[in-house]
């Protein structure tokens, strides 16, 4: 008889740290998903911070892109070199025009210089 109230008390000690390893591992599985639930949200937080940088970053760049390659073209068009042509474009700006107009005066100028030196003008 005293060996089956042995495995019978085996059986009781089995089933309990059984048990207790079972509920350590749900608390650490607990843990693991509420660690897993924090760091997702810092990872879209750093997502939501990163597009609110970006996008206007963004923007900038293809505005200062834009406007490069607006002056590269009227310069093609003008003759004169892109850093004339962007400083023109800053003193129109501060005085209150634009560049096409900049640029209409620019051609008015060298059509009438050209006029004046074959005599025509």
């Amino acid at each position: 008889m005293a060996g089956k109230e042995v495995r019978a008390g085996k059986a009781f000690v089995e089933i309990t740290l059984r048990d207790k390893l079972q509920a350590g591992l749900n608390r650490a599985a607990a843990r693991l998903r509420s660690f897993a639930a924090v760091t997702s949200g810092i990872g879209a937080g750093l997502v939501g911070a990163s597009a609110a940088i970006l996008g206007p970053l963004a923007a900038a760049v293809k505005q200062f892109s834009s406007a490069g390659d607006a002056v590269h073209k009227m310069a093609a068009r003008t003759g004169l070199s892109a850093e004339a042509i962007s400083e023109l474009g800053h003193a129109a700006n501060l005085s209150g025009t634009n560049m096409q107009t900049l640029e209409t005066g620019v051609r008015r100028m060298q059509q009438t210089i050209g006029e004046a030196a074959s005599g025509l003008g």
